[in-house]
């Protein structure tokens, strides 16, 4: 019958108020009191939550000074330039350094190696070349259909996972066009991008690489003489693919490097100190292998031809291709009536033949030859190498050759990147010029290492200490240095100090988080609070005060914490004497640490809040579990008398609308019978 409502029209008497009442009477009798209690409880815990919160970042101090770590702290000053005011070196002293004053000059700084490959057309064709070599202790294998892109690719998926090669790779394009692969170390050091060229010289082919061979007496003899061997006769090797004659017995190195050089292969001989003279080598910028030419591999295996080193390439440009009849001409070629690229412009005694251009450093030079009768192609290529006016001359300079295929070349004296170009003209007595033709690039000019992969060096205090990286450890003990930059000639000074400053405020914030703790629980003792009696509270009070107090024996004179300036007030808040405290560090920081380490008021204070807050069975964990226990309980007798008042309501309702269908039943007889009665009266 929950939720009928009458008003009483026969009685007169608004029953529903009655019942109303009657329940609510009851509700404050018996179902008031649990809903205080649930409201109660549910305040208690939050009051947990909130001490659980307290006591977390007290712990977390306590813990601070429980390691140590911020005890025999150290700073650093100095490091700078003192004509510039820059940062030469930073440190970072631990708890282990040494206070005093250290000369520090850096001379170089770490550097990651970076390699270029040589120039292709573009970076998406495919190069022909397959095989296998290192990057970074891990192989690469490539296909005859990989493009630089997907060789590219190919490298970058090596660095990554739990042994990445630390190697990137990039595609650049050059200023005169066409691409090139640039592998770059991500760490700085000698050890580099650890490139190792396979079997197959694919690294070589790649263009990191060059070939070399092997060491002999002179550069200018045949080669079978200068090594006291004998010649297998005329055969021919393959440089990345492409087959050249070669006749050890006749050719010398200087002979082949033209010959290489001709053809657009970077090639030079190159000296070095050996015994008490001198030897000399080719390097080759390519893969040399031996071709089906009876003897090709005894002549290889005689030039015993190795991997090379990070060598620059030189820049070969070429122009037009000089002939006399139908053959190509030679040094001993007339000049006068040459033929340039198939064209007879008509060369005569009295022209004048130029040369201008530019050197691989940019400056312009201009070289010529008044033609005379007789002069000779040698002659011209003699006056272009003119050490006062010609290509001899200048800091850059450059030399010019002509080839067997009657082509003129000019060839950079320095490897890089290169400016070197030319063109040639004629000029008549008249002054008429006729151009002969420019240059085009054979070779690009280009440094194989564009930066070489080195230590740092510094002095401190006059000893040499070498670092892989930018940071140097231990040089001065307890130090970090970090390497701002290099400047050799330049001594700075760093002072390493004691510094108390993050002990201080440690000890501030042990202050700070006591405090706000024990502010919390004076709160709670006042009337009308949840935790207002609560003696598990006021035990957790005491643990910690107890822990605060704790003495430790082994401490030197700082066995109390009120010793070094820690003290409670007459309100029971922690105070810090910071004046005491720092003399305290200054005299003995050692002593101060040990009293707030592993066996002192560090480890005792986290030790007891860790039995106060640890999950499970911390003494918070526990309180809050009866808690919801106690909830789950109340909220059960709750329902229980919840539905118990509606079962009164409605019986309360069924009687009183039984007993107002009774009343208006007795009003109806009552009215039944005034009606008879009236009746029975007599007329007037």
């Amino acid at each position: 019958m929950a939720g009928i409502s009458f008003s009483g029209v026969a009685s007169g008497i608004q029953w529903g108020d009655i019942v109303d009442q009657l329940i609510a009477a009851e509700s404050a009798r018996n179902l008031a009191p649990l809903q205080s209690r649930l409201t109660l409880i549910d305040r208690q815990r939050t009051a947990w939550t909130s001490f659980n919160t307290l006591l977390g970042t007290f712990q977390d101090v306590a813990k601070q000074l429980r390691t140590g770590e911020l005890f025999g702290q150290y700073s650093a000053t100095g490091g700078l330039s003192s004509a510039t005011g820059q940062a030469i070196v930073t440190a970072t002293p631990t708890s282990s350094a040494a206070p005093g004053t250290y000369s520090v000059e850096v001379l170089s700084v770490a550097r990651a190696q970076k390699l270029s490959g040589g120039v292709f057309a573009d970076s998406t064709t495919a190069l022909g070349v397959s095989g296998t070599f290192n990057v970074g202790g891990q192989e690469v294998a490539i296909d005859a259909g990989d493009s630089l892109n997907a060789i590219r690719d190919s490298i970058n998926s090596l660095n990554a996972g739990g042994s990445p090669t630390r190697v990137s790779a990039a595609i650049v394009s050059g200023a005169t066009g066409g691409s090139r692969l640039v592998l770059t170390s991500d760490v700085p050091g000698e050890q580099g991008t650890g490139l190792v060229d396979g079997p197959d010289g694919v690294l070589r082919q790649l263009g990191f690489m060059d070939s070399r061979t092997r060491l002999v007496a002179a550069a200018d003899q045949p080669i079978a003489t200068a090594i006291g061997a004998s010649s297998p006769g005329a055969t021919s090797i393959a440089v990345n693919g492409r087959s050249f004659s070669l006749d050890l017995g006749s050719d010398s190195l200087n002979d082949v490097a033209a010959r290489l050089r001709s053809a657009g292969i970077s090639a030079s001989v190159v000296a070095e100190p050996y015994g008490y003279g001198t030897a000399y080598r080719l390097q080759i910028g390519g893969h040399a292998t031996a071709t089906a030419d009876a003897g090709s591999e005894e002549a290889l295996a005689l030039l015993d031809v190795d991997v090379g080193v990070l060598a620059s390439d030189s820049q070969i440009v070429s122009g037009p291709v000089f002939t006399s009849g139908a053959a190509a001409a030679t040094g001993s070629t007339s000049l006068a009536g040459l033929v340039a690229d198939g064209i007879d412009h008509g060369i005569a005694i009295g022209d004048a033949i130029h040369l201008t251009g530019t050197r691989g450093d940019g400056s312009a030079f201009t070289v010529g030859l008044t033609v005379q009768a007789g002069d000779t192609l040698d002659m011209l290529i003699t006056r272009f190498n003119d050490e006062t006016e010609g290509l001899g001359s200048g800091s850059r300079p450059a030399e010019a050759m002509l080839g067997a295929d009657g082509r003129i070349r000019l060839v950079d004296g320095l490897g890089g990147d290169s400016q070197l170009s030319f063109t040639l003209s004629v000029v008549d007595p008249d002054g008429k010029s006729i151009a002969l033709g420019g240059s085009s690039i054979e070779v690009t000019g280009r440094s194989r290492e564009i930066t070489s992969g080195s230590s740092a060096q510094v002095l401190v205090d006059g000893v040499l200490h070498q670092a892989s990286g930018t940071e140097l450890v231990d040089a001065i003990p307890g130090v970090t240095l970090r390497l701002e930059q290099a400047m050799p000639g330049t001594v700075t000074e760093l002072a390493i100090t004691r510094d108390e400053t993050k002990t201080v405020e440690a000890m501030k914030q042990l202050v700070e988080a006591y405090n706000a703790v024990a502010a919390f629980v004076d709160d709670q003792r006042r009337t009308g609070q949840p935790l207002a009696s609560n003696s598990t509270l006021r035990g957790a009070m005491s643990a910690i005060n107890n822990a605060l107090r704790t003495e430790v024996v082994d401490a030197g004179d700082y066995t109390r914490g009120t010793i070094v300036g820690l003290s409670l007030d007459r309100y029971g808040r922690l105070q810090l004497d910071e004046t005491r405290l720092r003399e305290s560090l200054a005299h003995s920081p050692a002593d101060v640490k040990l009293l707030f380490g592993e066996m002192g008021v560090g480890r005792a204070l986290e030790d007891v809040v860790k039995g106060l807050t640890r999950g499970g069975d911390g003494t918070i964990a526990m309180m809050t579990s009866s808690l919801d226990q106690q909830k789950s309980s109340v909220e059960r007798r709750q329902s229980a008398v919840e539905a118990r008042l509606e079962l009164r309501r409605d019986h309360l309702t069924a009687q009183f609308v039984s007993m107002e269908a009774l009343v208006a039943q007795l009003q109806n007889q009552g009215n039944w019978f005034a009606s008879q009665m009236s009746s029975l009266q007599p007329s007037s």
